[in-house]
C-alpha cells in the first residue's frame, strides 16, 4: 500500500471534518483521534510538507524547479512523471483512491494517471469518502477493509 505521496494536494488547514464523512461521530467509541489533531496546518511543519511533496515528486522522476519550495509541483503534471514512477514488477501493489471531488488531500485524478502505468498494482475507488477511507461511514469503511483484507489474501502466497 502507498500512503499519501503518490499526488498529494497542497493543505493549509487539517480538520476531522474535511478527513472523513462520519465526522461528527455518532459514538465516542468510533472516534480514531484519540488526541486533537496536530499541527493544525502542514505550514506548521514546514520541513515535513515540503518533504512530502518534494518526494512525492522526486519518486517519479519531476524535475523540480526549486526542492526547497512550498509547491514542488508547479508547472509539473502527471503526464510528466506517471511514466517515470516505477515500481518492481513482482511487487503487487494496491491503491485505495478516494473521491476527487470530496478529499482535499490527495489530487486522486493524478494519482490515477500515475497508477495506469503499473499493470500490477490494483486500484480501487470510493465514491463520495473523503481523505481517510477506513475511517469513512460504515459501509465505505466496510468495503475499504474487505478490499484490503481480499488484496493480503490473494497475495499472501
Amino acid at each position: 500500500m502507498i500512503a499519501p505521496g503518490i499526488s498529494p494536494n497542497q493543505v493549509y488547514t487539517i480538520t476531522k471534518k474535511s478527513l472523513t464523512s462520519a465526522y461528527p461521530y455518532a459514538n465516542k467509541s468510533l472516534n480514531p483521534h484519540l488526541d486533537p489533531i496536530s499541527p493544525k496546518s502542514p505550514i506548521l511543519v514546514y520541513d515535513f510538507a515540503c518533504d512530502l511533496l518534494n518526494t512525492a515528486a522526486e519518486s517519479r522522476g519531476a524535475k523540480l524547479k526549486d526542492p526547497f519550495c512550498f509547491n514542488p509541483y508547479a508547472g509539473v503534471t502527471a503526464n510528466d512523471y506517471s511514466k517515470a514512477w516505477k515500481i518492481a514488477a513482482d511487487l503487487p501493489g494496491l491503491v485505495l483512491l478516494s473521491d476527487p471531488t470530496v478529499d482535499k488531500y490527495v489530487n486522486a485524478i493524478d494519482t490515477d494517471a500515475v497508477i495506469k502505468n503499473q499493470s500490477h498494482f490494483t486500484e480501487i475507488s470510493y465514491a463520495q469518502t473523503k481523505h481517510e477511507i477506513d475511517n469513512e461511514i460504515p459501509s465505505a469503511r466496510k468495503k475499504a477493509l474487505d478490499d484490503i483484507a481480499a488484496f493480503l489474501l490473494r497475495t499472501d502466497q
